[in-house]
């Protein structure tokens, strides 16, 4: 069998479908990436590889798969209100669903770019706060509309997608929490700045976005030099 159906018997199985699988393969085109994270793998590396980066990878998911067996949703409200009171800036934003086009009641992967692009934006600036579940206006209307199975599956997505769109060599400086607000779900990402530039990566390449007040701005290869040489002359 190949690493495909293998992931799948893994996953299939109720006694071994929450063990985290990794892709380590030669395959490197995007539709064959799109098809291991698809079939629910949580991350897809490449060869040639580096070592200390699998490595990285595979403590990452550790922690996340730890988290998840223990995590039901907690309760934050002091600190989701907060930064709900506080309103959208430079370093807070909202966004009200993961993957689900609540006007057009579809599922759209402009979504989840959306928010990954914000949290591209605050690594390559200060860090931020992003919350996913609430509207532009601080209203809470919670993650259901989103449709998953259950909590796991849904962090199991975020995560699917910031290994995809961000890359898990900037795990550190992203924390991940499910909160409970309202008897609604939510969810509270932190960003703190990263030492090393982030991308949005897509079929199309990759892109680097910085905040600039309470919005996303995309730079031009330009402005991303010079961006890069300032942010080290500063350091």
């Amino acid at each position: 069998m190949d690493g495909y159906e293998a992931c799948s018997l893994i996953l299939g199985n109720p006694k071994t479908k929450d063990i985290p699988i990794l892709f380590l393969t030669a395959l490197a085109d995007a539709k064959s990436e799109m098809k291991g994270l698809e079939l629910g793998a949580v991350d897809y590396i490449t060869k040639p590889f580096n070592a200390e980066l699998v490595l990285t990878r595979v403590s990452r998911h550790i922690n996340l798969s730890r988290q998840r067996s223990s995590a039901t949703p907690i309760s934050l409200p002091d600190t989701v209100q907060r930064l709900i009171s506080e309103g959208e800036s430079s370093s807070v934003e909202f966004k009200s669903s993961i993957r689900w086009n609540i006007r057009a009641d579809r599922s759209d992967k402009d979504i989840e770019l959306a928010w990954a692009k914000t949290m591209v934006a605050f690594m390559n600036s200060n860090g931020g706060a992003l919350l996913l579940g609430v509207n532009d206006d601080g209203s809470i209307v919670g993650l259901e509309h989103d449709r998953f199975k259950s909590t796991d599956k849904m962090m199991l997505h975020v995560n699917n997608v910031i290994n995809s769109h961000i890359g898990a060599e900037h795990s550190q400086s992203i924390d991940i929490q499910v909160v409970s607000q309202d008897e609604k779900e939510v969810i509270l990402i932190r960003c703190t700045a990263s030492q090393k530039p982030s991308f949005l990566k897509t079929q199309d390449g990759d892109d680097m976005f910085i905040r600039l007040g309470p919005s996303s701005k995309k730079l031009t290869t330009r402005e991303a030099i010079t961006y890069l040489e300032s942010k080290k002359s500063a350091d």
